[in-house]
């Protein structure tokens, strides 16, 4: 069945697809998620994508598929279905899936959906909170934004090392090093000490200040 998918979605025949897999249906064949999931890939629109969904992949881990995750996701966003993302990332257990379908629409500058990915998140891992913030900080976000996740994270129990570094490079971005001295502090304050990537950060603020 998967085989079968696959070749129609390398040839762009998602009509196919769904022939196929209807018809493997009436047989009475148990159609697996990743089957569905192809499908997805190859729907055309948010209402397509979404039927699949809602009538074959709730309470499956879509996230298998990066790629049908982000569809479903997507499609669920621009369709205001927040409850259709918060299905898919309850359904997804491992943390790294998680990671690498927020990281899939950061990279392309799409903040709205990577945050709407972390929001759904039931449990937010240290990986998760520290992908947020770096998303945050690559898209620009405000200050104001960022101290509320690292707040967040702190409370959690889930702001690691990394965490504090991104919180002293976002300070340091923002030519505030008051705020990078008091991350600092935080970090020290939880039992973290500096490494060589919070010493980096240090001195390449400091030659970014002395040039200009």
């Amino acid at each position: 069945m998967d085989c079968a998918l696959a070749e129609c979605l390398q040839q762009g025949e998602a009509a196919l697809m769904w022939t196929v897999t209807e018809a493997a249906r009436l047989q009475g064949v148990d159609i697996p998620a990743t089957a569905h999931c192809k499908l997805v890939r190859g729907a055309a629109g948010d209402a397509a994508v979404l039927e699949i969904y809602d009538t074959h992949l709730r309470g499956a881990d879509v996230c298998v598929d990066t790629l049908a995750a982000r569809r479903v996701v997507e499609a669920a966003v621009r369709c205001r279905r927040a409850e259709v993302t918060a299905d898919v990332l309850t359904a997804s257990k491992e943390a790294p899936k998680q990671v690498a379908l927020l990281k899939s629409f950061a990279s392309e500058g799409r903040h709205g959906e990577a945050m709407a990915v972390f929001r759904a998140c039931p449990e937010k891992s240290s990986s998760l909170y520290n992908a947020v913030l770096d998303a945050c900080i690559v898209d620009g976000r405000d200050m104001p934004s960022l101290k509320r996740i690292m707040s967040e994270a702190e409370a959690a129990g889930a702001a690691d090392l990394v965490t504090y570094n991104m919180m002293i490079k976002a300070h340091l971005q923002a030519q505030d090093p008051q705020g990078a001295r008091v991350a600092l502090g935080a970090m020290q304050a939880a039992g973290f000490e500096p490494n060589v990537v919070t010493f980096n950060e240090l001195i390449d603020a400091s030659i970014r200040t002395s040039v200009h």
